[in-house]
């Protein structure tokens, strides 16, 4: 027996071990061939009569990503079972075999091996942002590449969301401007230490900063004379300071890049 919130679920075996038939049609809902319930099943309450049903069955794509913590709960169940066979509207299986891991009860594709489900699902800014946060989260590169090698679906899509990945982003605006100049092959260190200062974006080589000013740049009078004082001595330094609002990178992060890669250029060209 499986204890859900507020729900109970049992496989037939079990429930004839102290009934009849009759009164197991009679008593409980059924939830999936030879799974049965006291009431009507949840999205979480559907995975977890799948491993009842299909003890070999993985939960996968949207909804392993759900399980996880990533996305927003599925309208499906998606699985994958070693032989199809016919299903509930509300349960998707496709054969074949997957890299599974548990998770709590639940049996699920490994996080690389979701990631590149869920990433082959999404729109590209949507599996992006998936992709960041989840090696921001500790999922590495190389364990996706090697998810990617195995020819999972969308896979020339999906290399190229992580090739272009964005990497130590501290906010949104970061994250999408780091993804846009990787994207035209530049790649600038974030959060680097320059002396006794951290700075959002740096090209060493080109000796240029970039800092992205979020609303307590332009609220908070304290940050802003701390920030006069930082810029100054960046510059008496040598560095070079471009300074773009988060709002400008949210609405147009391709432009700002494009920008940052023709003063880099620019510099290099110079201090060669």
């Amino acid at each position: 027996m499986i204890t859900l919130t507020g729900m109970h679920l049992w496989t037939r075996a079990q429930l004839r071990a102290s009934m009849s038939d009759a009164t197991i049609s009679r008593r409980f809902i059924r939830v999936l061939p030879g799974v049965y319930g006291d009431g009507d099943p949840g999205f979480v309450d559907r995975c977890r009569a799948v491993g009842l049903w299909r003890p070999d069955a993985v939960l996968a794509r949207r909804t392993a990503g759900h399980l996880y913590g990533w996305l927003s709960e599925p309208e499906l169940v998606d699985v994958i079972v070693s032989r199809r066979t016919r299903t509930p509207p509300w349960l998707r299986a496709r054969e074949g075999s997957a890299r599974s891991a548990f998770l709590s009860d639940f049996r699920v594709t490994t996080p690389a091996h979701t990631v590149v489900d869920c990433a082959a699902d999404l729109d590209d800014g949507a599996a992006g942002k998936l992709v960041d946060e989840c090696i921001a989260a500790g999922l590495t590169v190389s364990a996706i590449r090697a998810e990617l090698r195995r020819g999972v679906r969308h896979s020339a899509r999906v290399r190229r969301l992580v090739d272009t990945a964005a990497r130590n982003f501290a906010s949104e605006p970061e994250r999408l401007l780091i993804r846009a100049l990787a994207g035209r092959g530049y790649r600038l260190e974030a959060n680097a230490r320059v002396g006794r200062f951290v700075v959002d974006l740096l090209d060493r080589r080109a000796r240029v900063i970039v800092e992205v000013d979020g609303l307590e740049f332009h609220s908070a009078q304290d940050v802003f004379r701390r920030d006069r004082v930082r810029q100054n001595a960046l510059l008496l330094s040598g560095f070079l300071v471009l300074r773009y609002a988060a709002y400008d990178v949210l609405r147009n992060p391709d432009a700002v890049a494009a920008e940052i890669i023709d003063v880099v250029r620019r510099r290099r060209r110079s201090l060669a």
